[in-house]
Order: structure tokens, then C-alpha cells, then sequence
């Protein structure tokens, strides 16, 4: 991404497409059951400064799976145009 702009305009789109997915599918198969994962990487701090920034990098990782389940209690490792305009 060059901007965080960009970052959070590709967020919505991934998560709203994904909701919408879902319901289409539950439209179809009442009974489907929907499995979700994200790779297990991690990004590790190689010295103390860098802590803080690799935490924010974790948390921004699965920020599109917290938002797909309701969890915006990471909301605050968006972009700050993310938390300056509610989309519905």
C-alpha cells in the first residue's frame, strides 16, 4: 500500500465483500459453517525500539478477521482515516 488511505479503502472492500459472502451463503445453506483462518506468521522485534512498531504491525495483520467478527477492539491500529469516517 503507498498510503493509509489506500490501506483502508482496500480493508472495507475486503471485509465488506467477505460479509456480504456470507450472507449469501447462509441464503443458500442455512447450515453452512464458515472456517477462517490467516497464516501464522509473526512480526518479531529485533531490539527493544522496535517492540511498539512490530505490536502495531501484528495487530493490523488480522485487523480485516476482527473486523469480519464483530472484534473492533483493534480498531485503534487503523489508519487514522479508518477511525476519522464510519462507513456502513
Amino acid at each position: 500500500m503507498k498510503s493509509d488511505l489506500g490501506f483502508v479503502t482496500a480493508l472495507k472492500h475486503i471485509v465488506r465483500a467477505n460479509v456480504f459472502a456470507k450472507w449469501e451463503t447462509i441464503d443458500v445453506r442455512p447450515d453452512a459453517i464458515f472456517i477462517q483462518s490467516e497464516r501464522s506468521e509473526y512480526i518479531h522485534a529485533d531490539n527493544p525500539h522496535a517492540i511498539k512498531p512490530a505490536e502495531t504491525m501484528n495487530a493490523r495483520r488480522f485487523l480485516s478477521l476482527d473486523l469480519n467478527y464483530g472484534k473492533a477492539g483493534r480498531f485503534e491500529h487503523a489508519p487514522v482515516p479508518a477511525r476519522q469516517r464510519r462507513d456502513a
